[in-house]
């Protein structure tokens, strides 16, 4: 497995190049620049401002100047958040995006898991209408109309929790459900779906007729192989609550790096974006690589060779 691990790794280097080279010339073909304002800038001082920068030399040699200087853990500085240095920025705000969406995906397991487990054992029920009904309810609404409605509720007419901020722990409970509620139900449809056909395995029919009490039966036996397609889903899961905690920072007013990805892909803060970009992609992509080790732990016939 440690082989299987360390090619994975090394995958990750060529992806994660790939990104940074998309990224690269894609911000710099989009319309604009950092330096556009209202009132434009005599075109001596543009000219100065960008030479300052690198910007005026071509875009290929730019390109190659960027990649030599992250090589050596230097993002460049930023064109928005004036003497600053792109990875300032982004260590002052990850750290509350890593809690957010960390915080958010624990929350989606442990209730994912265990509501998706309740429908299965309660097929066709009235437990299992009711849980499946909250799924798909969770499923078609997004967490940027799920936030509002929980701030209109939970903030405005009862002012039991703020609506913005972060640091107490009252303060993270909006952000963390808005965010965790779509990911809930998703995780509580794979999970009922796999227990179901788990509860239907020969195994588990042979352990039952033993006599075992179905607490152990679920526990022991059937948990284990329904959670691999809910394990497969965490990669993605993982994206999605990245990318929504950008959504939800900028609700909550939440100083994650979120914030920081938005105002800078309006004001054309190439070095940010593509700091972001980076960040977000390795977070990705590592846990992906994680998600696949965790299979061996679940299922003892997965092995990497």
């Amino acid at each position: 497995m440690l082989n299987y691990a360390f090619k994975r790794i090394l995958t990750i280097i060529p992806t994660l190049f790939a990104i940074i080279t998309l990224t690269f010339f894609l911000m710099r073909i989009a319309p604009g620049g950092p330096f556009d304002e209202e009132r434009p800038l005599a075109p001596a001082v543009l000219e100065n401002i960008q030479a300052s920068y690198g910007l005026n030399k071509p875009l290929i040699e730019q390109y190659f100047i960027y990649i030599s200087n992250l090589l050596q853990g230097d993002m460049g500085p930023s064109f928005v958040y004036r003497d600053k240095r792109v990875h300032e920025v982004l260590a002052e705000g990850l750290p509350i995006s890593i809690t957010l969406g960390g915080t958010a995906l624990l929350l989606a397991l442990i209730i994912g898991v265990f509501l998706g487990s309740i429908a299965a054992l309660n097929q066709n029920k009235k437990t299992d209408v009711f849980i499946v009904t909250f799924a798909t309810f969770g499923i078609t609404t997004p967490n940027y109309v799920i936030a509002p409605i929980l701030t209109l509720i939970f903030a405005l007419t009862f002012s039991i929790l703020p609506a913005t901020g972060w640091g107490s722990p009252s303060q993270m409970v909006l952000p963390v459900i808005s965010l965790a509620l779509p990911q809930i139900a998703i995780v509580t449809r794979l999970m009922r779906g796999s227990m179901l056909e788990a509860l239907k395995s020969d195994h588990i029919r042979t352990a039952r007729a033993y006599g075992l009490p179905m607490t152990h039966v679920v526990g022991k036996h059937a948990m284990r192989s329904a959670l691999l397609p809910v394990l497969s889903y965490l990669g993605p899961a993982a994206a999605a609550l990245m990318t929504g905690s950008i959504v939800i920072e900028q609700i909550f007013n939440l100083p994650g790096i979120g914030r920081y990805f938005v105002t800078s892909a309006l004001n054309r803060d190439y070095t940010m974006v593509m700091g972001t970009v980076i960040i977000v992609a390795t977070l990705v992509l590592v846990f992906n690589l994680i998600v696949d080790l965790l299979y061996t732990v679940l299922d003892p016939r997965v092995r990497y060779d």
